[in-house]
């Protein structure tokens, strides 16, 4: 994963080492648990993916570290409940207030769609796996 060599933090080598090595969400979350008992590991991870998907992978085509398109604000939203282990429908259901505007079915098409790109992002695969 040459996605390590985009950044310098230390903590997101770190995670970016731990998405490399360990495959499973309870996993990973636990070691970053360990590493930083005083935090969230859920918050933490949420924090460090939210400032990969600003960083620009310089060298790269990639539109951020993640190498995830038009990432924002409802992907965080999404991942959050993800990590803390919600259905699609719960996410749905608690993120229609960000999609006020919108008819009921065309808000869960969109979080839908955030939803499967997420579970479709190899860089996100080891972190989003039920083992």
């Amino acid at each position: 994963m040459r996605r390590r060599n985009y950044v310098h933090s230390a903590e997101h080598r770190f995670f970016f080492a731990l998405l490399m090595n360990v495959n499973g969400r309870q996993r990973i979350l636990g070691l970053v648990r360990r590493c930083f008992p005083k935090q969230s590991a859920v918050k933490t991870v949420v924090d460090w993916i939210e400032e990969l998907a600003s960083t620009k992978a310089y060298g790269s085509d990639e539109p951020n570290a993640l190498g995830i398109e038009n990432f924002g604000d409802e992907h965080l939203l999404v991942l959050e409940g993800l990590l803390n282990n919600q259905t699609l429908p719960r996410i749905q259901k608690e993120m229609r207030n960000i999609y006020k505007g919108m008819k009921s079915q065309e808000a869960n098409n969109q979080i839908r769609a955030v939803y499967d790109s997420l579970l479709k992002a190899p860089v996100l695969k080891p972190l989003l796996a039920y083992k």
